[in-house]
């Protein structure tokens, strides 16, 4: 048994898609593949290489000098694209490796076959060590495309791409055919125009019969049965910048977002695929846990006025990629990349559009990519609000979009970026204050719909001013419409559960939150959404339901502290205050300086009859409260329990009626307020009974939101209203409309529809 041990240039190559291909029409496989082989074979030969074995579309071979290597991969990859179907991956490696009995071992081979595996299709990526070796050959250009840890390397490599900027004319003369085909091929189509015009009507009629009945293609024909559903996870960014991350995530959410567009295809949001931004998980593990079949991949660059996109849609179950394609261009060409990648991916999943929709799909978001560049900029920074909550993002963002508009004032995405930034300011207002940005959010959404009236966002947005604003027919009107235009959009499908929610439809609520829950599967989101649901089931009564969706949402995310206040409010209703009591900890734990976090704790407490700490976490919640000002609206009134019972009445009157006031007094400035629990409470504990009857009366005509008719059965402030005839008819009332809700929804899970 011989054996050497060398320095050499280790190729590898791979045919994409090859393993899809064979699965569904072997004789075309087998085909490529010898023509892969007829092609690859004299070419290693011409350049001095060594032909060294086959792995079934793969080819390895290796080569005594480095620009023999890299001149005969850029000859494959100029020959193989002249052949319809025929795409490569390439890897090379320089390093010391093992050749025995006409094979070959060692780090090196190993190195060269991972570089392949992650090779962009039709390219070719090589080894650091290959790199310094070519710096000085001008015909040659190389870029760095990351370090990447390689399976059963012990140290980081360096990837970098190349690009042989002329091809050598001497090829060997069977290979001439390949050189020569492209120019054949426009000779041909130019002649057979006429032939074409004469076949056309005949076509079209015959076209008429077989549209609706046609076979899918070879490639769709494993896949016929599978749904059109797909994930566009983060682009990476290749750029040596990080602040271009920018630009490489702005061309993940267009693209997604044109596909969000299309009925006939379920995208998962944003916000789901996040989490695999950094991820080094399989492609089939990221499809299974998101609930597609389908996996957009890519990457970005900026640099200056260029840019560069590589975009790889891949069939999760078998990993084969089904169509793969890199662009390199000039900036003001995005929007055209943008589209071809789109309608490449509805293409390739049979997607069928409305006329609507194709025109959507092919709609650029502006004509000037300086306007959009800045527009790219403020999402950027609103995404990083998002996750941080902090509200210099949020002023960053405007002035993005402001430069926006300063260069394209009709730039309609730019007025809803305004919107939005301003609506995210809404949330986090005080309430007396929150009102101060909501008509900024409404200005800058109907200006953005008078420019472009197929916008969802505008629509999706302004529905939340409508939320916020009490009008939620307004605002089910709006996110309606933003889904007829984005049938995928899960914020609008939110907008509508909260809506209907608020409207007391709890069949409706429940049904958009599973549609919003269909497309956000994963990510930051999916707690809060997760609790929202299990807001509605705790309203309905359904409280082993609501259980188990706190549950997940607390597993999801630890540290989500108002996921332990929902869970808290679920043990609540039930009268389990001892179970409540530790939740609020928590809650406490994560967030210390909430006042109205401590104020739930002391409240518990009182609950549970210990005064001594009620009294200690009341006193620490006014502290806090005087601390960050806050003069929000609090069920003050409960402060008045707790005082009432370490013998402070007179003390505790004054807060009662201090409540009283703050209801009355919001009602004056017009504010909508789901009080007449409050002063029902009230009136029952000071023993007003006919006052509390009638305010109980205005709660059931409200519906008990929240299960307040369960709660109310715990609630120590109506401990003498209890034996009263007309309480136990309202709350029976109120409980048996909740149970006739419970079987509805039953009933509709049975059959599938909820």
């Amino acid at each position: 048994m011989s054996s050497s041990r060398q320095l050499a240039a280790i190729m590898f190559t791979d045919i994409v898609g090859y393993t899809a291909l064979m699965g569904h029409d072997e004789e075309k496989a087998f085909e490529l593949l010898r023509k892969n082989r007829n092609i690859q074979k004299p070419l290693i030969k011409h350049y001095k290489g060594t032909w060294i074995k086959e792995l079934g579309d793969g080819v390895l071979a290796s080569f005594h000098t480095l620009t023999d290597a890299v001149f005969c991969a850029a000859a494959i990859h100029h020959a193989s694209s002249k052949v319809h179907g025929l795409q490569l991956r390439i890897g090379i490696h320089l390093g010391e490796v093992i050749f025995e009995n006409n094979d070959v071992f060692g780090d090196g081979v190993n190195i060269a076959s991972r570089l392949q595996a992650m090779a962009s299709p039709g390219r070719t990526w090589v080894s650091e060590a290959v790199y310094k070796n070519l710096l000085n050959k001008k015909e040659i250009t190389a870029e760095f495309v990351k370090e990447e840890t390689l399976k059963n390397v012990s140290e980081p490599v360096k990837v970098y791409e190349i690009t042989v900027k002329e091809i050598p004319e001497d090829l060997p003369d069977n290979l001439k055919i390949f050189q020569k085909q492209g120019k054949t091929t426009k000779t041909v189509e130019s002649k057979t125009i006429l032939t074409v015009g004469i076949v056309l009507s005949t076509g079209l009629i015959i076209s008429y019969f077989l549209f609706f009945n046609k076979s899918p293609s070879p490639a769709m024909a494993g896949r016929v049965a599978y749904e059109k559903s797909i994930a566009v996870i983060p682009f990476k960014n290749l750029s040596d910048e990080k602040s271009n991350q920018y630009f490489a995530d702005g061309m993940m959410d267009e693209i997604l977002n044109k596909l969000s567009k299309i009925k006939d295809l379920k995208v998962i949001a944003r916000t789901s695929v996040e989490q695999y931004r950094d991820t080094k998980k399989p492609i089939r593990e990221i499809a299974k846990e998101l609930g597609v079949n389908y996996v957009l991949e890519g990457s970005a660059q900026k640099y200056g006025d260029q840019i560069k996109v590589i975009a790889q849609l891949i069939f999760a179950e078998t990993e084969d990629h089904l169509w793969a394609n890199d662009y390199m261009k000039n900036f003001k060409e995005v929007f055209a990349v943008q589209t071809e990648i789109a309608n490449k991916i509805v293409d390739e999943l049979q997607a069928k559009l409305s006329p609507l929709e194709n025109e959507l799909v092919n709609k650029a978001a502006t004509a000037n990519s300086e306007a959009y560049d800045f527009y790219l900029r403020g999402r950027e920074f609103i995404t990083s609000y998002e996750s941080n909550s902090n509200e210099r993002e949020l002023a960053y963002a405007r002035d993005m979009f402001v430069k926006a508009l300063q260069i394209e004032g009709n730039f309609a995405q730019a007025w809803v970026g305004l919107g939005l930034e301003y609506e995210q300011r809404n949330q986090n207002s005080p309430e007396f204050f929150e009102e101060r940005f909501l008509d900024s959010v409404l200005f800058f959404c109907n200006k953005a719909i008078s420019i472009d009236a197929n916008l969802a966002d505008a629509y999706e947005i302004r529905g939340r001013y409508y939320i916020a604003r009490k009008n939620n027919d307004k605002a089910i009107e709006d996110a309606q419409k933003a889904i007829s235009i984005n049938p995928n959009h899960a914020l609008a499908y939110w907008t509508l559960g909260q809506s209907y929610f608020n409207k007391h439809d709890y069949l409706k609520s429940l049904f958009n939150f599973k549609k919003t829950r269909d497309l956000i599967t994963s990510g930051s989101r999916l707690p809060i959404l997760l609790n929202l649901i299990a807001g509605v089931h705790v309203t309905i009564g359904n409280f082993e339901e609501a259980e188990a969706l706190h549950n997940k949402a607390i597993q999801l995310n630890p540290g989500y502290a108002n996921g332990y206040v929902s869970f808290a409010w679920c043990q609540y209703v039930q009268g389990r205050f001892d179970k409540a009591l530790g939740y609020f900890q928590k809650s406490v734990e994560i967030n210390p300086e909430a006042n109205e976090f401590m104020g739930h704790l002391a409240n518990t407490y009182a609950y549970l009859n210990d005064f001594t700490n009620a009294y200690k976490f009341f006193q620490k919640a006014e502290e806090l409260r005087k601390k960050t000002g806050d003069i929000r609206i609090n069920t003050v009134h409960r402060e008045g329990y707790i005082l009432w019972n370490i013998d402070k009445k007179e003390e505790a009157v004054n807060y009662f009626n201090d409540q009283l006031k703050r209801i009355e007094d919001g009602k004056k400035l017009g504010r909508q307020m789901s009080s007449a629990y409050d002063q029902a409470a009230i009136y029952a504990f000071l023993g007003q009974e006919k006052k509390a009857i009638y305010y109980l009366k205005e709660c059931e005509k409200e519906n008990f939101g929240f299960a307040l008719e369960y709660f109310i059965m715990h609630d120590p402030l109506f401990e003498k209203l209890r034996s009263n005839k007309e309480f136990k008819e309202i709350i029976d009332r109120a409980q048996a409309r909740k149970m006739e809700i419970r079987r509805q929804v039953k009933e509709l899970e049975a059959k599938g529809e909820l």
